[in-house]
């Protein structure tokens, strides 16, 4: 990486709700160590019910905190890349499904993004629990640049009720 770049903090979600899920975050954790840059904490591992859709399975998710010389887009380019080398194969459609991994990008400390391609922080972060408790873990008194509330009040209205079950470390 060139050292002359600035390096920002974002905030990945990685969930999976097919296959060895804790095996698929772990291997997530380990590509984007060797790939996007420093993973400085991790939340909890929190097991919730699919969000949009029926699945007979469980969703795994869990947030990182990563420190990274990637731009935005760079940064989605590489998580795509990590996503298709464990597996995922995307489709044009955007319906919800169940998947092997999913890699989001919730958050950043730089201005928010708005592309066809990219919104950060993430379009629907403020409706889903299950991203919003591991996020809060890591970043929970940080403002929505947009909403201008910080990440635990959002938490606490949100209106999802969906049930997390934190699992037990192992």
């Amino acid at each position: 990486m060139n050292s002359l770049r600035h390096s920002h903090n974002y905030v990945l979600l990685l969930g999976s709700n097919l296959g060895d899920s804790l095996d698929m975050l772990k291997k997530s954790s380990e590509h984007i160590l060797l790939t996007v840059g420093e993973i400085k904490a991790k939340s909890k591992i929190y097991s919730s019910e699919p969000w949009g859709f029926d699945a007979p399975t469980p969703f795994l998710n869990q947030a990182l905190l990563v420190r990274s010389q990637l731009s935005p887009l760079e940064l989605l380019h590489e998580i795509h890349s990590i996503e298709r080398k464990l597996g995922r194969i995307r489709t044009e459609e955007k319906n919800y499904t169940s998947r092997i991994i999913d890699i989001d990008i919730l958050h950043w400390d730089g201005a928010p993004v708005e592309t066809e391609e990219l919104s950060i922080p993430h379009k629907l972060l403020h409706l889903r629990r299950f991203a919003l408790l591991p996020m809060c873990e890591l970043v929970g008194e940080v403002l929505h640049p947009s909403i201008k509330l910080s990440y635990n009040l959002i938490l606490k209205n949100c209106l999802d009720h969906g049930v997390l079950t934190e699992l037990p470390l192992r």
